[in-house]
């Protein structure tokens, strides 16, 4: 087919073999599986839920033995195996700055970037120039992603030259796509070697190397530790002034991660593993949340109706000036928007597949399925979106499946965009704000359409890479006093999570903002 990844296959092979059954995957199709490990495919909601609600037996694992960590990553957040102390070490230090208090500190750094993006959607429109619609988003959610986390400003939305990071990026994720075209890791290996890819990847990686040194250095700098005080222990001198650095820093995921202890080990974390932390961040952070808004965008252009209903949602809630900020209290008060989410994450999810390990010491029960040691589970989340024995008409865009009425009595485990659990997304609420914030603001200020030359394309490497959405902009004006507009103040809510869980679900709207 023309599109790249298990992503494409699974919905038809769930439809034909059902929800829950064994698959043999080349060796390229998944960084952590190869052709030797015994694999199932689930996407069946209750299992997933047994699966989830079994940490003991279920894990992840593979990843440090993975070429993305051989090949520069390093033991960040998202590619580290359950078993690793660190990951647990830098878990416990950085989830509390995902915190609602975290959220509402980086919420005006979303505000001015959404602004910004607005302008650069502004300057297509008077120039009449169609809007590529996942570039943009990647340099929106880069941007926002490194003020956030880093405090640095990479200007990728008020530059007109390519982001240089985000150029290398692509460089990566297409040699990572081409890989998968190859019936093994061998001849893909060879393959991206010949056609250059592999340099490529190599310099890329040496790049995002340097910048993460780079801004590892400047931070130090600033909270005074590359250089021990001369200040007389003695006269309190040294402490003080280490205080004072740390007060004068930003306070963000860097310096946290060079000032904050773990509270369980007393430990702080290294600096190799902060240098992986910083990759995590500013790939993962940003290209899981740029994928999501443009086929977002693409799904409410498709949809005039759905449109609509989000322009007079947003109107009524936050007002008509195109230009007038949209609030923290505001943005919590869109259900409709949230349904629109919901639907989009369900049909488009980021992540096309999660993956769990069984147990290495002995057999492990899984529904009535019995499960060799050391089985990976595929968790694909496409298979999910598309089994029809979860969701009728699967295909179909419907925010209508996620009112409460509809919703009622659904399985949480039906959708799994951010996965679930400890090992769930740690960056979700800022993604969701993220969303929330583009869709509103861009559609209160332009009326969106796809372009006929747009041609969707969605393919996959650790996430998904939707290219080929063209968007039309157009400014809209604002109602008048006499409008006829029937503004929709409100719409029934978003699902919650089921109270039979263990945990709350993962992208449960309603939690943020509040």
């Amino acid at each position: 087919g023309r599109e790249t990844g298990i992503h494409t296959s699974a919905p038809d092979l769930v439809e034909k073999y059902g929800s829950f059954f064994k698959i043999t995957l080349p060796d390229n199709a998944s960084v952590t599986n190869d052709a030797n490990t015994p694999t199932a495919m689930c996407c069946d909601p209750e299992l997933l839920r047994e699966i989830y609600d079994r940490p003991e037996d279920f894990q992840k694992m593979g990843w440090k033995d993975s070429t993305t960590r051989k090949n520069g990553t390093g033991a960040g957040l998202f590619p580290s195996d359950d078993d690793e102390p660190l990951y647990h070490q830098a878990s416990r230090i950085l989830r509390p700055a995902f915190s609602q208090k975290g959220m509402k500190e980086y919420f005006p750094i979303i505000q001015n970037s959404t602004m910004l993006l607005a302008r650069r959607f502004e300057s297509a429109s008077t120039d009449a120039k169609l809007i590529d619609t996942h570039k943009i988003m990647s340099a929106f959610t880069f941007d926002v992603i490194s003020k956030v986390c880093f405090s640095h400003d990479f200007g990728s939305l008020t530059s007109d030259e390519p982001n240089e990071f985000l150029t290398h990026l692509e460089n990566t994720v297409d040699a990572a796509v081409t890989m998968r075209k190859y019936p093994s890791k061998a001849l893909g290996t060879a393959g991206l070697v010949l056609s250059g890819q592999a340099a490529k990847s190599a310099a890329a990686s040496k790049y995002r190397q340097a910048v993460n040194q780079s801004m590892l250095n400047e931070r130090k700098a600033l909270l005074g530790t590359l250089q021990p005080s001369s200040s007389d222990p003695a006269t309190g001198g040294a402490e003080e002034a280490s205080a004072n650095a740390k007060t004068a820093a930003p306070n963000d995921m860097l310096t946290r991660m060079l000032t904050e202890a773990d509270p369980v080990t007393g430990q702080k974390l290294p600096d190799d593993n902060i240098m992986a932390q910083i990759t995590t961040f500013l790939v993962a952070g940003h290209d899981s949340t740029s994928s999501t808004i443009t086929t977002l965008l693409y799904n409410v252009c498709l949809n005039p109706d759905v449109e609509r209903r989000v322009y007079e949602e947003v109107v009524g809630v936050c007002g008509a000036d195109p230009d007038a900020p949209i609030t923290w209290a505001q943005l919590a008060s869109l259900p409709y928007c949230n349904t629109v989410l919901q639907e989009n994450m369900r049909l488009y999810p980021a992540a096309p597949a999660f993956f769990k390990r069984t147990r290495a010491d002995r057999a492990v029960l899984l529904g009535k399925y019995e499960l060799p040691p050391a089985t990976d589970i595929e968790i694909n989340t496409w298979g999910l979106a598309r089994n029809p024995a979860v969701w009728p008409e699967p295909t179909k865009f419907d925010p209508g499946r996620w009112t409460e009425e509809s919703a009622r009595g659904r399985s949480p485990f039906a959708s799994l965009p951010f996965s679930y659990g400890t090992r769930g997304c740690i960056g979700r609420q800022l993604s969701l704000l993220e969303q929330r914030m583009a869709l509103a603001y861009l559609v209160r200020k332009f009326h969106l359409t796809v372009d006929p030359s747009s041609d969707l394309k969605v393919d996959a490497w650790v996430f998904t890479n939707p290219e080929g959405v063209r968007i039309k902009v157009t400014p809209r004006a604002p109602p008048s006093s006499s409008s006829s507009v029937v503004l929709h103040h409100h719409c029934p809510g978003t699902v919650t999570p089921d109270p039979a869980s263990s945990q709350q679900h993962q992208h449960d709207l309603d939690s943020l903002p509040e």
